[in-house]
């Protein structure tokens, strides 16, 4: 667990996922949220597997930084064996740590999961979301610019999902948006105050489906996506395009 002051800085992981198109007049198009993680010397960018669905993976952008069209260099996908379970519902993109400077590798923009808490949520700890809705994100193709707002809520840890590996997070105030859509992909993380004005926090999952009209949503759990992460670690580097676990 970490210990952070700088809660707006821990919420830069997550990125809007970016595509690029065929089309030279359409050329980019914004649907779902990502998040930049570290594990050990890899870095990925995970998602949920059914933000890619009607495009094809080769065209996913990630960028860093918003107001440039400077994106990171995937290297490799993979894709958890699809069983029809809501927990196989994850996509991992490796970025390729030799073409980015060591300060953006040491930044905030990663989540570093290597040494991952899994122990189980306290009363006392809030959960977040933050993510990059539909309703808030689009691309301009008069001005050709790429609208990116990012959205964030607090909650409550409700419990088990009726599927395993999954649980369920019931929203506080969901007021300021009008449909939660874009925001799978998203990670949850957890917060706890230690003293004042300072809070520890960890990952805890990613969000896979939301409900305005029930005020909840339900994710996939951290111990999942840190079983996936292992298995990569242990693997060479220079996966093929895509590579089924």
């Amino acid at each position: 667990m970490n210990e952070s002051g700088g809660i707006v800085e821990l919420l830069r992981s997550a990125k809007p996922l970016i595509f690029e198109n065929t089309e030279a007049e359409w050329r980019y198009s914004i649907k779902g949220t990502c998040f930049m993680a570290r594990f050990g010397f890899r870095y990925f960018a995970i998602t949920a597997k059914h933000c890619l669905r009607n495009w094809a993976h080769a065209s996913v952008r990630v960028r860093l930084n918003p107001g440039t069209l400077e994106f990171l260099p995937v290297k490799a996908l993979t894709l958890p064996k699809d069983d029809g379970e809501d927990f196989s519902d994850l996509a991992f993109f490796e970025i390729e740590p030799g073409l980015l400077p060591p300060a953006v590798l040491r930044s905030t923009h990663f989540l570093d999961l290597t040494h991952h808490d899994e122990r189980c949520l306290s009363r006392e700890e809030i959960l977040a979301v933050v993510g990059y809705p539909s309703e808030r994100n689009s691309v301009d193709y008069d001005k050709f610019v790429i609208n990116t707002e990012g959205y964030s809520v607090d909650g409550r840890y409700d419990g088990p999902a009726e599927v395993k590996h999954c649980s369920k997070i019931r929203f506080n105030n969901l007021a300021r948006i009008e449909d939660l859509d874009g925001l799978s992909g998203s990670p949850v993380l957890a917060f706890k105050e230690v003293w004042e004005s300072a809070y520890s926090h960890r990952f805890v999952g990613v969000l896979i489906r939301g409900s305005k009209m029930t005020g909840t949503g339900r994710y996939i759990e951290s111990a999942v996506v840190i079983h996936v992460l292992k298995h990569l670690s242990a693997t060479p580097h220079g996966l093929p395009a895509v590579d089924r676990l």
